[in-house]
């Protein structure tokens, strides 16, 4: 027998289902341990994608939300400045030096929660805080392996800086001395507005309320959806994307070169202006 498991939510008039399992309890709960659900599931009249709020609460940043009418949104957390309504948002940015060949200095044995590394530049502690570390080089040829980042020291260019994992993704293959790793910044860990000519992390999302610098909110990912446009060559059933020309502005797509958002839905008269997509970054 399936059971269905809704947990609701209620802040003032607002109440959002936080969580629905369509598992079997026996099986499900006997083998897995969580404390926040996948994605979580409301109504659009409630609207809690408005959200701007300092507490995080027991969300999970990058987690989905859906709404009943086909939306879905990620939550985050704005970095740098106010997030700007109707603007396409990128993700935290990545580091040059530590996205690869960050030299490991001591071994790390299968199980372990802790790796020491070597970087080349200084680096914000935490900046990898629920972000990720993958192993690019194994002595073993067991590279590939991807890791979740509770914390890291902060960064400097000498041995024995500390990453620390979670404790539900320990190590599974012993990491040698002179392996090699690198770390990506949660995307949502610090949201803004993109960039015009050039892109410091993947698109995360459009912004559809004006969540303030150093608050949590949500980004919208999926379904209809308001972006600024940069022009008027957008083209109805045709892929929207990221444009360099303009901060956080949509543009018909120039091949593989700029990253596809959605498909355009309706076509706009002048710069600056928005136009309707169907986002597709969650499909």
């Amino acid at each position: 027998m399936t059971t269905l498991f809704i947990t609701t939510k209620r802040r003032g008039s607002i109440e959002t289902i936080e969580t629905v399992y369509p598992y079997n309890s026996a099986t499900y709960f006997s083998s897995h341990s969580m404390s926040f659900p996948n994605i979580k599931y409301a109504s659009a009249a409630s609207r809690p994608h408005t959200l701007n709020t300092s507490e995080r609460e027991n969300r999970v940043l990058g987690q989905r939300m859906d709404y009943d009418d086909g939306r879905k949104f990620r939550f985050c957390l704005a970095g740098g400045t106010s997030l700007v309504v109707g603007k396409l948002q990128e993700g935290k940015p990545v580091v040059t030096a530590d996205y690869t060949n960050v030299v490991v200095d001591v071994l790390a044995n299968v199980g372990a929660t802790s790796v020491s590394v070597t970087p080349t530049v200084a680096t914000a502690k935490d900046y990898y805080a629920d972000g990720w570390m993958h192993v690019n080089k194994h002595a073993a040829s067991e590279g590939g392996h991807v890791y979740r980042v509770k914390s890291n020291v902060l960064f400097a260019a000498s041995s024995g800086k500390i990453i620390t994992l979670y404790a539900d993704d320990a190590i599974r293959a012993a990491l040698a001395v002179s392996d090699e790793v690198g770390f990506d910044p949660n995307p949502y860990n610090g949201v803004v507005v993109a960039t015009q000519d050039t892109l410091v992390q993947r698109v995360v999302g459009v912004a559809c309320t004006a969540v303030t610098n150093a608050q949590y909110g949500w980004v919208q990912t999926g379904g209809m959806c308001a972006i600024a446009a940069t022009n008027a060559n957008l083209i109805v059933g045709n892929y929207a994307s990221a444009v360099l020309t303009a901060a956080g502005r949509c543009a018909a797509a120039d091949g593989d070169i700029d990253e596809h958002v959605g498909i355009a839905l309706s076509v706009p008269d002048a710069a600056g202006e928005f136009a309707a997509v169907h986002l597709t970054l969650d499909r």
